[in-house]
């Protein structure tokens, strides 16, 4: 939709919505250019992402081109230059960065002590969790890239530059967070360790520095605020997603009650204290770092009005 407003758009990264050695969709998706990790070749093998990429290009493979780099560098030296190259042209731009980091396999950054140990065949392992915090350091170092790179072309108090996870870490890792608390990845687990990710904005002249908003967000929610901070129409077809624009600049705005997630069978809505799962679990929300609660089994009249409130809403999600 914001092509419509005139922006030139671009991804690097991951491509998930389809195989691209079968169907390639991104185009369509509304992507002028891109250079992605496509993760089987022409022959139905499964290809590296970090080291040795198998890159597609705009339609073009390019591993011949990009075998001696690290595939992190060669999707933020695409994606910067977009941004130069729009920048010099004044023409508005949407930059994707998908990045596979620090997502398995674990293997080492250029920036690790052992950098060529990743020659080890990786395809049917998950590699070593040592590089976790590698794979960390070296997504934080591709950010700053990009802060520079904005800062460079002057354009950085006009540029909307947002961060945010997909899912929790993966639940072979643990972590130490605080006063010592362990954290075992959630993801793919119906719970806040693999459902409640960090957002992250920045704007500046726009949206004061530390400020911080407790609403609930829903990924649903991208699509009409970035077409409201572009300009650019929503589309004909009913949507999910509303807007948090306006909470942007410190304003109200219309923030959510309820967040529904689902994987697979399970599903749950999440308020801001409790949640109700389609087990006819409910529990409340605890610190990330602790386990589950259990489910509460004799409601208060708050409890229970709450409980209600959320069954209406996953009844109506069921319908």
């Amino acid at each position: 939709m914001i092509t419509k407003a005139g922006y030139a758009t671009a991804i690097a990264g991951k491509w998930h919505v389809s195989l691209l050695h079968k169907h390639n969709t991104i185009n369509e998706f509304g992507f002028d250019h891109y250079q992605v990790w496509q993760i089987f070749d022409s022959e139905g093998n499964k290809r590296r992402r970090y080291w040795k990429p198998h890159m597609n290009r705009n339609g073009t493979i390019i591993t011949d081109q990009v075998k001696n780099q690290y595939g992190q560098d060669v999707d933020v030296d695409f994606l910067i230059d977009f941004i130069k190259t729009n920048t010099k042209k004044k023409k508005p731009f949407f930059a994707y960065f998908a990045t596979p980091l620090p997502h398995f396999p674990w293997e080492p950054t250029p920036d690790s002590e052992d950098p060529n140990s990743y020659r080890k065949p990786h395809n049917e392992h998950k590699g070593d969790p040592k590089y976790f915090p590698d794979m960390v350091k070296y997504l934080d170092k591709c950010v700053g890239l990009f802060m520079q790179a904005i800062e460079d072309q002057g354009i950085a108090d006009n540029t909307v530059f947002i961060f945010l996870a997909d899912n929790g870490k993966d639940r072979d890792l643990v972590n130490r967070w605080g006063d010592g608390h362990e954290i075992k990845g959630g993801k793919g687990t119906m719970t806040d360790r693999g459902t409640h990710v960090p957002m992250i904005v920045r704007w500046p002249g726009h949206i004061e520095e530390g400020a911080t908003c407790n609403d609930l967000i829903d990924f649903s929610d991208f699509l009409p605020t970035l077409c409201e901070l572009g300009g650019a129409p929503l589309p004909d077809d009913v949507i999910h997603g509303r807007s948090f624009f306006p909470q942007l600049l410190g304003k109200k705005g219309n923030p959510r009650e309820w967040v529904h997630v689902q994987h697979e069978e399970k599903r749950h809505v999440r308020s801001h204290d409790y949640i109700l799962n389609n087990d006819d679990e409910f529990r409340p929300v605890v610190e990330i770092w602790k386990s589950p609660a259990m489910p509460i089994q004799n409601t208060n009249p708050k409890e229970a009005d709450a409980r209600k409130k959320l069954q209406e809403v996953l009844d109506m999600l069921g319908e």
